[in-house]
């Protein structure tokens, strides 16, 4: 005799139908988010960095427990990220699955994204994306104005469910205060802007001043080496790229060698940071014996202060 079908049954059939349910993991929902901002003019690998850093994401990590993640990227460009699988904006929430993908800036008719549809893409990204990381490149271009930087704010304060997410800018100047409140890591590679105009915006101003001689130092240098020869064009596109981390919450600076650091801190203290050497020739001990004999005593002394931070080991939060 056949079996009725009940109701039930239906449900449960339906139930095991369309995409894979989300879950999150204890880790996932604990997790405290990271916001990278990525800095550095055109040409100088940052989306090349990109793409290691995103494979990296996606991958478990046994030495420290942490699980692969899945990503999505605004190929705002339509050519930074082909290798990547296109995904519709309108499809975001049934991501499921750890691997990376992207969302080309074309709309419904097939027509470029106006600077608003960009903008909305961007909205719909951060609101229905969880668990994992979003990717911006060019943030610059199509964030502008009032709106643009009310974007941005939201962007950079409602994160949530595990949702990191990297942003990328061409210079110093266009990271807002509210990134630079919320940032946890800062990748540096080149950029023309001078850092002390922006000092006022920047929280730990001097640390991220000395990662910006550390980076000059080594970008002129292969800018050298090639003018005089010594050096193949394939070299000199490698050595140019040359970036470190900034841990904006642990204060330290990845991805250089301690003596590229010292030159980097003694840089900073001939420039910036006179006003310290100056106080601590002041200082006297409890005979009222200066402390420090001469100013190169004093700048000895500061240059170990600031050894504390500059860190070896993995460059990237991502275990790369």
């Amino acid at each position: 005799m056949k079996k009725e079908t009940t109701n039930q049954d239906i449900e449960q059939k339906k139930s095991t139908r369309g995409r894979k349910p989300i879950t999150y993991s204890k880790e996932d929902l604990e997790r405290q988010p990271m916001l990278v901002l990525i800095c550095g003019e055109t040409g100088v690998g940052k989306t090349y960095r990109n793409v290691t850093e995103i494979r990296h994401y996606m991958k478990d990590d046994a030495s420290t427990g942490r699980k692969g993640r899945k990503v999505l990227a605004f190929d705002v460009n339509d050519d930074d990220y082909p290798m990547f699988p296109t995904v519709s904006p309108f499809h975001i929430k049934a991501l499921t699955k750890v691997q990376a993908r992207r969302i080309r800036p074309i709309a419904k008719n097939g027509q470029n994204m106006s600077i608003e549809e960009k903008r909305e893409v961007v909205q719909r990204m951060v609101n229905q994306f969880k668990n994992g990381l979003l990717v911006l490149e060019d943030l610059d271009k199509y964030m502008v104005g009032a709106k643009g930087q009310t974007v941005v704010g939201l962007l950079t304060t409602n994160r949530h469910n595990g949702l990191d997410i990297m942003i990328s800018h061409q210079s110093i100047a266009k990271i807002t205060t509210t990134e630079w409140q919320n940032c946890t890591w800062l990748r540096l590679h080149h950029q023309v802007d001078d850092v002390s105009r922006y000092e006022s915006r920047i929280p730990n101003y001097f640390l991220v001043r000395i990662a910006t001689y550390i980076v000059d130092e080594q970008y002129n240098l292969a800018n050298n080496a090639f003018a005089d020869g010594s050096i193949s064009k394939d070299e000199y596109k490698k050595r140019r790229s040359f970036f470190v981390y900034v841990d904006m919450r642990r204060l330290k600076i990845r991805g250089c060698s301690r003596d590229a650091f010292i030159r980097a801190c003694k840089k900073f203290i001939d420039t910036e940071d006179q006003r310290k050497i100056r106080m601590m020739l002041q200082e006297r001990d409890h005979q009222d014996k200066p402390l420090y004999k001469n100013r190169s005593a004093a700048t000895v002394k500061l240059i170990t202060e600031y050894l504390r931070h500059h860190e070896t080991g993995p460059n990237s939060p991502f275990g790369s």
